[in-house]
């Protein structure tokens, strides 16, 4: 497979921090993703509740609609095939409104902020998760406007790509002054000439392009004068800080307390599905119960930590447990220990430095698998799913069965997923 048809498909793979991060220190996730580049140059943009609602995570919508993201993806498609060598970083000065499509693009983009206006929003950029769209609408209420964007540009790494730094002031409703702000975004441009923000997940090209774009003099100059004016108008007008701060609890609150019901509702209709289909099943004639086979429990060691030979803490020491090391479970008792098997003895653990493991003896294998790349290691189908660790190229590991493009599998104990196309069959 050449490069460029890697990068056409969406990996779950490391990207160039995590690799880097993997090789110097080994446990650190520093995923380089475009969203912490907005982070960086978003700051300043409003107080951290705002801040909040105009950061865009990189979850892809559930209610997207489907000409949407097909736009979004040919939009991808296109950028990939023009992305043949990146330019060369040149110290260039700032273009300040130079391309009125890209300054319509901003406008739109905060027009839509404000209007809350999901889909407009997923237009221009292609992704809004269902928790950012709440927080726009509770924020809603407290905007006014945004007035007075200019914008500052950049070329891109590759052609027709920009790093744009908009500036904008922000009126709250019945509140003088306005809030000055900054924000940082990544436009390219689609086959037919429109342009928009992109919110994908950035190659190590582009992530090093606009590193180095960003610690230009006039791009940190930019971003502290913004700085500096937020803070002395924050400081001389206290007023308007604590009401910046009284919006953050409000919309937390709010966030908070529609997210909570949510899961709520989401809980009892999956329990009372759970329900009907146990009830569907006892009332099948046919149906013969499933002998049970109590589970042996195993546990994993989350830090170093002595073995004693009775539980307590005055106890002999019989040796000591490494971090990973798993055992199996004996007892688990009241008083704070748990018994293990250790190396066919009986010993005690504290239960606090004790994970417990599923039991993967009750998955059947149907094969193994081998790694074509490094590999996130997911709790669910799903890339937004929590990593659990990672498979570096080659490894080989039991499959347990496949789920749609993804790869359900034993991993350290673990049930985990990896994405099939990065995999082999052994």
């Amino acid at each position: 497979m050449s490069d460029t048809e890697k990068k056409k498909k969406k990996r779950d793979h490391l990207s160039v921090k995590e690799r880097f991060a993997m090789i110097c220190e080994g446990i650190k996730d520093l995923a380089v993703l475009i969203k912490e580049w907005f982070t960086d140059y978003s700051r300043f943009i409003l107080p951290v509740v705002l801040l909040a609602c105009v950061v865009l995570t990189l979850v892809v919508a559930l209610n997207a609609r489907a000409r949407v993201e097909k736009a979004r993806q040919q939009a991808e498609e296109a950028l990939i095939e023009s992305k043949t060598e990146v330019i060369e970083v040149k110290e260039v000065e700032f273009e300040v409104n130079a391309y009125p499509e890209i300054n319509a693009l901003i406008v739109a983009y905060y027009d839509a902020i404000k209007a809350v206006d999901r889909e407009a929003l997923m237009e221009i950029q292609g992704t809004l998760s269902d928790t950012e769209a709440l927080r726009l609408q509770a924020m809603a209420p407290y905007i006014d406007r945004y007035d007075n964007i200019n914008v500052y540009t950049k070329p891109g790494p590759y052609k027709d790509t920009y790093i744009a730094y908009a500036t904008v002031d922000v009126y709250l409703k019945e509140q003088e002054p306005s809030t000055p702000g900054l924000q940082a975004f990544y436009v390219c441009m689609t086959e037919d000439g429109t342009y928009y923000i992109n919110t994908s997940e950035l190659s190590v090209e582009e992530s090093e392009f606009i590193k180095n774009v960003a610690a230009q003099a006039d791009v940190v100059n930019l971003k502290n004068t913004v700085n500096v004016q937020y803070n002395d108008l924050m400081e001389a007008d206290r007023n308007l800080k604590n009401y910046w701060a009284q919006i953050s609890v409000e919309i937390d609150s709010s966030v908070g307390e529609q997210l909570t019901e949510e899961a709520v509702l989401q809980a009892k209709l999956e329990q009372e599905e759970k329900e009907r289909l146990e009830q569907e099943k006892l009332n099948d004639p046919n149906y013969v119960p499933e002998e049970t086979v109590p589970d042996i429990i195993k546990v994993k060691v989350n830090t170093l930590v002595n073995v004693r030979k009775s539980a307590s803490a005055t106890a002999d020491k019989v040796g000591t447990a490494s971090v990973g090391s798993v055992y199996t479970v004996l007892e688990i008792m009241l008083n704070g220990w748990t018994k293990i098997d250790y190396d066919g003895i009986e010993a005690y653990i504290k239960s606090e430095f004790l994970d417990e493991m599923e039991n993967l003896d009750k998955y059947t294998s149907i094969g193994k698998i081998k790694t074509t790349d490094m590999l996130n290691v997911r709790s669910n189908p799903s890339q937004s799913a929590d990593k659990l660790g990672v498979l570096n190229a080659g490894e080989v590991v039991e499959l347990i069965e496949e789920v749609n493009d993804w790869s359900k599998i034993k991993y350290n104990g673990m049930i985990g997923y990896v994405k099939t196309e990065y995999t082999e069959k052994q």
